[in-house]
């Protein structure tokens, strides 16, 4: 995912996640978004950090929001894609798949695995995504 010029603060707030400061990361990039509110790169490192502390509400708002800003690109989709999951929104985890199998028919870019395990969503649907969400548990 590229955000063609990165400021300053966004690219603070990934300094601080790198170095593994990430109740200052968290601060860094909702101060910065508040002012770079378009940057798709900062929301879905922000929802990143939020998937892995399993604060599963706050990742997939981030989430949504980088896929508002870029909704042909995978990074954000499988992001929101989890996150949702992982939260037990099933089916909405389902219907981000099926939003997003319908950018790759218009030509968005798609690596195969992320096809294939979409592709699989979208034709066994919500007992695959339970299926998938438990073996996680």
């Amino acid at each position: 995912m590229s955000d063609r010029r990165v400021p300053l603060e966004i690219e603070r707030a990934f300094g601080l996640r790198k170095d593994g400061r990430t109740e200052e990361a968290i601060v860094a990039f909702l101060d910065a978004l508040a002012v770079h509110p378009t940057h798709a790169k900062g929301w879905w490192t922000l929802g990143g950090i939020y998937w892995e502390r399993r604060e599963l509400s706050e990742a997939v708002r981030c989430f949504r929001r980088a896929v508002e800003l870029r909704p042909r690109n995978e990074d954000c989709s499988t992001g929101l894609f989890h996150a949702l999951a992982d939260a037990g929104h099933i089916d909405d985890a389902v219907q981000e798949a099926r939003r997003f199998l319908r950018q790759v028919a218009s030509g968005a870019d798609c690596s195969p695995e992320t096809l294939q395990v979409y592709r699989d969503y979208d034709r066994d649907g919500v007992a695959l995504a339970e299926a998938w969400r438990k073996s996680r548990d």
